[in-house]
């Protein structure tokens, strides 16, 4: 289980949040314990970007990782993918006091990268991890906030956040409330309706405050029409192929897709505690 302790513009919470993904026909309903972000979306991106189990090979303590800081629904997926055929194939894709360079350590132990939901603890990484290589994958802010919306703009309507709270107290799992409440520290939104108004500001001082810190020698600023060439080089790598294409993965329609299955998952995990405490 991956616990994140929100420090960045984040609300102090203490709710546990973790990232994965399982197809529909994989889910288990049969477990009682809390499910973890892990179990749900474990495979998501099974064939085209690889997320290791703690069961495989450590990587050393205190060896930087990788920060991949675009906001997430600028290409992190595809990223991850990229970096899996370049040779780096150990990529973490998805709350109270600071974390210190011991506890992101812990979270890192099995990976060498850090992308999409790692973005929102920006600077506390940089600050544990001074020496670290950062790529930075900027988007144009309206397409971004269009596709940014997919996943804020359900936070923003009553009846979702209602049914989240409900669902997430019968399935056994608290992943939605923490997500909503980073996300309301990250857009510094003192209610719900604001989170999609503020999303433009917080992006742009987002990127701002990144480039303000990192040395420009640890630094990669990279749009994902770049091409191999200025990635690979980044991470003296040999490039691929010409005909090897940069992925293009986890679209409005993948992520839409992958939401419902979330949704579904948890409505027949709760529906399953109900039965069972009815008869």
């Amino acid at each position: 289980m991956v616990v994140f302790k929100a420090t960045d513009q984040s609300h102090r919470a203490d709710q546990q949040a973790s990232s994965s993904r399982t197809s529909d026909s994989e889910l288990d309903l049969s477990k009682e314990q809390p499910i973890t972000v892990a179990e749900i979306y474990q495979g998501a991106f099974s064939e085209s970007c690889h997320v290791p189990q703690p069961e495989q090979s450590e990587k050393p303590l205190s060896q930087p990782p990788l920060l991949c800081l675009g906001m997430a629904r600028t290409g992190t997926a595809s990223l991850c993918a990229a970096l899996n055929i370049l040779g780096v194939n150990r990529v973490h894709h998805g709350l109270q006091v600071p974390f210190t360079r011991a506890d992101w350590d812990e979270l890192f132990r099995e990976y060498d990268v850090g992308t999409d939901l790692t973005s929102f603890f920006a600077m506390s990484l940089i600050e544990a991890y001074p020496d670290a290589q950062v790529i930075l994958v900027e988007r144009d802010i309206e397409r971004w906030h269009k596709s940014i919306g997919l996943l804020f703009e359900p936070w923003t309507r009553w009846s979702n956040r209602m049914l989240m709270r409900i669902l997430g107290r019968l399935a056994g799992t608290k992943s939605g409330i923490a997500a909503y409440k980073f996300t309301m520290g990250w857009t510094e939104s003192a209610k719900p309706s604001d989170i999609m108004k503020n999303a433009r500001a917080a992006y742009v001082k987002h990127y701002e405050d990144i480039r303000a810190v990192v040395p420009a020698e640890q630094l990669l600023e990279y749009k994902l029409t770049d091409g191999w060439e200025p990635l690979a080089a980044f991470l003296g790598k040999p490039a691929p192929a010409p005909d090897v294409r940069l992925p293009h993965i986890n679209d409005a329609a993948d992520f839409i897709e992958h939401r419902r299955s979330y949704e579904k998952y948890f409505l027949k995990r709760a529906l399953k505690k109900i039965c069972r405490a009815r008869f």
